[in-house]
């Protein structure tokens, strides 16, 4: 079969662009591509012209995009009109994140007009905890729910033979006269080593991206932590499977050898949970002499200082982090089982071995007061991250925190999903600040880690971890970043 995989455009309505191949996709076509199928990847939020805008523009931009969204002439959405009537797909499949449901279903309604008898395919995160949202109004075909390899892979071989025995497909859901058919849950995939390398090569537009955009790398799935304001657990059901070391190595010198890959992103949940394995892992990367560098993400309670010594001697220049609040009522609230102690000692030990390292945080949770979303900006300043993201409190279906905003009123069940967005100031979900409040707190947030962004502080650290001796192409790239960031700041 002829399929198209898309990840919908969500970022290019509001003036940014996302630089890299869906992991979750790529490698779902790479399963299918070697069963016999002829697969691409499409990366609707990718622009042909890369944009880049700071986290303020990105809020503001947010006023317009409903109407962009419902724009039928917007260019994104004829671009997506040309990519599927030149493909001329069999089957599209729909990747759908919480914040991407709006143009999902706009896509859905384009790709009907396009072809009536192009069968359309949803899943991901949402799709996964409400299949009956995609099977009701302007129902698609199918709904994929979890993990996708093995489910995708049995239904193409159901059509491509013309059977609709889709009952027997596990994690499916469909229409069967006007009924909607859960078949149960499958388990997840035991052995991670049956994937293929995840598809770099059939992907729409793929002469538009530059070599560090194939860089992504999963050495893992799944996460054991809790979190209450993620989803993951949706998907990974809370466990953590492993691919094996040696297809890791082997995907790692494939990336380096056919697309000069030098800076890998492993893309783990939490990078460090098997320190043993990390351990093999780094030995390997050290043994094989790549000369790479890589960047991971993890928890502050999984760093210590023998293991991050380790990291950077392979070749780490770049570790993303969790912190979410500066405040410790408020991380217990969420789950999320560290303290500001931990957090203050890892970002220590990373600092001594001078390695970049962004920081992610949040506000705006229940129960949270001013004074609470306060100390987050305090202790983000205290610590001095290389690069400091901010995100508005979402309370996103299928998690803890969202169930607490159901419980005390906050939201109701017909909660809007064009607010599941982390830089909308109406994503308001706390019962502690009034809603005009919240909006000169989100203003003052996003201005005050936008400023420390652009501080020439931070700019010399980023450029420090860039390693620009190894990979020139990325100096040009980065001043063209910085003169766009001078200019939105003047």
């Amino acid at each position: 079969m002829k399929i198209l995989l898309i990840d919908p455009p969500c970022d290019r309505f509001l003036g940014y662009t996302s630089e890299c191949i869906p992991l979750g996709l790529s490698c779902i076509a790479s399963y299918l591509n070697e069963k016999g199928h002829e697969v691409f990847v499409y990366n609707a939020d990718h622009a042909q012209k890369s944009s880049h805008i700071n986290i303020v523009e990105y809020s503001e931009n947010q006023r317009n995009y409903l109407r962009a969204v419902n724009n039928d002439q917007h260019p994104v959405w004829q671009e997506v009109r040309d990519v599927i009537g030149n493909f001329k797909p069999d089957l599209v499949g729909i990747s759908v994140m919480s914040v991407k449901i709006l143009p999902a279903k706009k896509l859905i309604s384009l790709i009907r007009k396009i072809d009536k008898n192009i069968a359309i395919v949803c899943g991901g995160h949402h799709p996964t905890i409400d299949p009956e949202l995609f099977l009701r109004d302007d129902p698609v075909d199918f709904v994929v729910r979890g993990e996708g390899e093995l489910t995708m892979a049995e239904l193409m071989e159901k059509l491509s033979n013309k059977k609709d025995d889709y009952e027997n497909i596990k994690s499916l859901s469909f229409l069967r006269a006007s009924k909607i058919i859960h078949v149960p849950p499958r388990q997840l995939i035991p052995d991670l080593a049956i994937l293929p390398l995840s598809e770099k090569d059939n992907v729409i537009f793929k002469e538009t991206y530059n070599m560090d955009d194939f860089s992504i790398v999963m050495t893992s799935r799944g996460c054991p932590y809790a979190c209450g304001f993620c989803g993951s657990g949706n998907m990974w059901k809370r466990t953590v499977r492993y691919r094996p070391v040696e297809k890791v190595m082997e995907e790692i010198e494939f990336l380096k050898n056919k697309y000069g890959v030098t800076n890998i992103k492993f893309m783990d949940d939490s990078f460090s949970v098997n320190r043993k394995r990390v351990e093999n892992l780094c030995s390997e990367i050290l043994k094989a002499k790549l000369n790479i560098t890589w960047s991971c993400l993890t928890r502050v309670n999984l760093i210590d200082d023998g293991l991050i010594r380790l990291m950077k001697k392979a070749g780490c220049t770049k570790i993303d982090i969790g912190i979410e609040s500066g405040n410790p009522r408020v991380l217990k609230i969420i789950d999320k089982e560290i303290t500001i102690g931990q957090i203050e000692k890892a970002v220590k030990i990373i600092d001594k071995y001078k390695i970049f390292w962004a920081g992610f945080f949040m506000f705006g949770f229940p129960t949270e007061t001013e004074e609470e979303a306060m100390d987050t900006l305090h202790f983000m300043k205290k610590i001095k991250p290389g690069w400091a993201n901010i995100s508005i409190f979402t309370p996103y279906p299928g998690t803890k925190l969202y169930d607490m905003c159901l419980r005390n009123g906050i939201i109701d069940s017909s909660y809007d999903p064009s607010l599941y967005m982390h830089q909308r100031i109406e994503s308001f979900a706390t019962d502690k600040i009034s809603k005009e409040r919240f909006s000169f707190v989100s203003k003052k947030m996003l201005n005050e880690f936008n400023g420390y962004n652009k501080s020439f502080f931070t700019l010399f650290k980023r450029a420090r971890s860039r390693n620009y001796h190894r990979n020139p192409g990325l100096l040009i790239d980065d001043f063209k970043k910085l003169f766009k960031w001078f200019k939105i700041k003047n």
